[in-house]
């Protein structure tokens, strides 16, 4: 596979692009494995978290697969590949900030109708996720996937498949990667004990206390979003 080296001033986002090209003009086709991050980094000219932030940016928005163990693959299906490069670029017009208040909504307004729906496995199942981001706070990768873990077994115990497809629109965030720099910040680390307590409160029955649980843990991640944007002088 024949890459050009990237200049060092487009990282991340430009690595992102050019993968997307490469998709877009047939250079890699549904199921192809891509290289590990240490030749992309190498045939690109950068460094490898720059090609890891890339990859999970990709990832996220469902163009990408990350198999530990095996290493990264093109998404199979043209059609899904296609709708999810779509999302990825109309995504990218919005702010972290603009797409967690939208998630706020979603999911706190959602908690009733899971509290009501919601089985003693999938309680398990919130449970043992809410721990999981207890577990990995503050190691980037493992808190973000048990992040995503949690969120969505809440939204998935709904039963709702289209609240589950919102919800997925609004992961399908170009933006995720700034979790990965703000997982170990004050506020991050508070907002993973507000999951344990909305999954308490839902084992519980206990609507209000769920809301509000959510509520405190979505205005934690805005906080520390706001934070992290005006100290590297960078919209979110």
């Amino acid at each position: 596979m024949k890459i050009e080296k990237i200049k060092k001033s487009s990282l991340p986002e430009l690595i992102s692009e050019y993968i997307t090209k490469m998709v877009a003009n047939g250079a890699l086709q549904p199921g192809d494995r891509l290289p590990s991050e240490r030749e992309m980094a190498e045939l690109f000219g950068v460094s490898r978290p720059s090609v890891r932030e890339a990859l999970h940016a990709l990832s996220f928005s469902g163009i990408l697969e990350i198999r530990s163990g095996s290493g990264t693959y093109l998404t199979s299906g043209e059609n899904v590949l296609n709708d999810k490069m779509e999302l990825s670029a109309l995504f990218k017009r919005y702010t972290s900030i603009e797409l967690i208040e939208v998630r706020k909504i979603i999911e706190i307004e959602s908690i009733e109708l899971a509290i009501n729906r919601v089985t003693p496995e999938e309680i398990s199942e919130i449970q043992s996720s809410a721990e999981e981001t207890i577990k990995y706070r503050g190691q980037g990768e493992k808190y973000v996937s048990a992040d995503l873990k949690f969120h969505t077994a809440v939204i998935n115990a709904t039963h709702n498949r289209f609240l589950s497809e919102l919800h997925d629109i609004a992961r399908n965030l170009e933006q995720d990667p700034i979790y990965y720099h703000i997982n170990n910040m004050p506020e991050m680390v508070k907002a993973a004990e507000c999951h344990v307590n909305v999954a308490d409160a839902i084992a519980k029955k206990d609507v209000d206390s769920a809301k509000q649980a959510m509520r405190e843990h979505f205005e934690l991640m805005e906080v520390s979003i706001k934070a992290y944007s005006k100290k590297n002088n960078k919209a979110f």
